[in-house]
């Protein structure tokens, strides 16, 4: 009787496991979730509601259209800080006047010795560079065409220590820079006495360095009237080559030295062999050069 009870307990045991069995079978699995305190809610609700800003263009800088398919324009300029004023000419890009903010690298081209300042525009500079620049080939960029002729009128005294009396003059002269490069200079002198006598000089400036500078030159003397007491003839009286080195400490200051070879022609190497001196020679000088 036991014995059955026993059989009776298992297979009611049996029974009940094989139908959990079967119901867990059957269930969904349980999936794992976060807690929400790791993804707040509002994380991806501000990602996906809030609109991005919009960009305010009222007060952005709009070039004009028309700026960009204009040519640009050349002025005419005069620096009044220099003694005497520098002119020139100067070429404004497109758009200049609207691109206020803009800087500008800036090209200077000066003109050959025997031309004016306007050289260049003649030549159809600013014609090439419109097209450049509007093209887009190339940035915009300043030109500037100063006028490189530099000739100066001077005035002052000079007191004479040649042989003979002593006098002094009054000296009127111009100088300039002429064709490559040669620097021309002019001068008349007037002296106490009414004689008038004139020189003519040329010398070109060769740099070795930036400081060390070799200059030949000539130089020629005349005198409108013959001055016997200085032993000078009219017509042209002599003339000098030489050959000097400076060293420009600074520009308005170079010391130098040099040799000098000289001949008297006409009368004046008359008057000088009548006084038993030679009609020519050779000499060192040395010196400073200064100016302000």
């Amino acid at each position: 009787m036991r014995r059955m009870k026993t059989r009776q307990a298992t297979k009611w045991t049996t029974i009940l496991l094989t139908l959990l069995l079967t119901i867990y079978a059957c269930s969904p699995l349980d999936q794992p979730t976060l807690p929400s305190t790791q993804i707040p809610a509002t994380s991806t609700h501000q990602q996906t509601l809030t609109p991005a800003p919009p960009t305010d263009t009222s007060t952005a800088t709009q070039t004009p259209l028309g700026c960009i398919t204009q040519p640009g324009r050349v002025e005419a300029g005069k620096l009044e800080s220099t003694n005497p004023a520098q002119e020139y000419f100067i070429y404004l890009p497109p758009c200049y006047d609207e691109k206020t903010d803009e800087r500008y690298p800036a090209l200077y081209l000066l003109h050959g010795q025997t031309y004016t300042y306007d050289q260049w525009i003649r030549l159809g500079a600013v014609d090439v560079i419109d097209d450049l620049i509007l093209s887009g080939e190339s940035m915009p960029f300043i030109i500037v065409f100063p006028d490189d002729r530099y000739w100066n009128l001077q005035a002052g005294l000079r007191q004479s220590f040649q042989s003979g009396p002593d006098r002094p003059y009054a000296v009127l002269s111009v100088e300039g820079l002429a064709p490559y490069w040669f620097e021309i200079e002019g001068s008349l002198f007037l002296s106490s006495k009414g004689n008038l006598l004139a020189r003519a000089e040329a010398y070109y400036d060769q740099r070795i360095t930036q400081r060390l500078i070799l200059q030949p030159r000539v130089e020629l003397n005349f005198a409108a009237q013959d001055v016997r007491e200085n032993r000078i003839g009219s017509g042209l009286s002599d003339a000098e080559l030489g050959l000097r080195l400076r060293y420009e400490i600074r520009r308005e200051f170079a010391p130098y030295v040099g040799i000098s070879w000289e001949r008297r022609v006409g009368d004046t190497a008359r008057f000088r062999r009548a006084a038993g001196e030679d009609a020519q020679g050779t000499s060192f000088v040395a010196g400073i050069r200064f100016w302000f």
